[in-house]
């Protein structure tokens, strides 16, 4: 397992580690419209890679533990409109003593509330629209965390028109201007 795409796809990349998980959910669909699921999970990595800002790469920081959970609701409202919302909560903490002594303390970077939603019209001739809210949580920068990435909510407008094969679409992203950092990492 990897918790870094750029170290499992370069050729001189961190060794994968092992990780050993589980989870518990519950699934149902209520009068045809409604569609809700939950589950609790869990997830232990052997070694967790931390993104080096100031070289550009990863180092392993040791065993990691998460554990969360995920909601996730889909209601048809109309018959041609759809809203959908996901939440997922998230509890990550390095397993064994950091080098600053602490145990327990915060894998930086990692996302701890995430939600999206939003709404969905889908016609029958082709033309389909929505607008979809994101939202990240702030969360540690740091394993002490004593410095904070800042978390954003994003509006988008999404619509599109298919007909056969083909689609065209057309985007407007960050729909409120917010003042927003994707990348966001405490260096020494």
């Amino acid at each position: 397992h990897s918790n870094d795409a750029r170290d499992a796809v370069q050729a001189k990349g961190q060794p994968l580690s092992r990780a050993t998980g589980g989870e518990i959910g519950t699934r149902t669909n209520l009068w045809d419209r409604l569609d809700l699921a939950a589950a609790l999970w869990t997830l232990d990595l052997d070694s967790e890679l931390v993104f080096v800002g100031d070289d550009g790469t990863t180092e392993p920081r040791g065993p990691t533990r998460r554990w969360g959970i995920d909601f996730e609701a889909r209601y048809q409202t109309l018959e041609w409109l759809y809203a959908d919302f996901d939440l997922s909560y998230a509890d990550p903490r390095f397993r064994l003593k950091q080098s600053n002594g602490v145990v327990g303390a915060a894998i930086p970077l990692a996302p701890t509330l995430l939600m999206n939603g939003g709404l969905t019209a889908q016609f029958n001739n082709g033309f389909s629209g929505a607008v979809r809210l994101r939202y990240l949580d702030d969360r540690p920068a740091n394993e002490t965390r004593t410095f904070t990435a800042r978390g954003y909510v994003l509006l988008d407008l999404l619509l599109r028109y298919r007909w056969r094969n083909l689609e065209a679409a057309f985007q407007v992203l960050n729909l409120t201007d917010t003042d927003w950092r994707e990348a966001q990492f405490d260096t020494n």
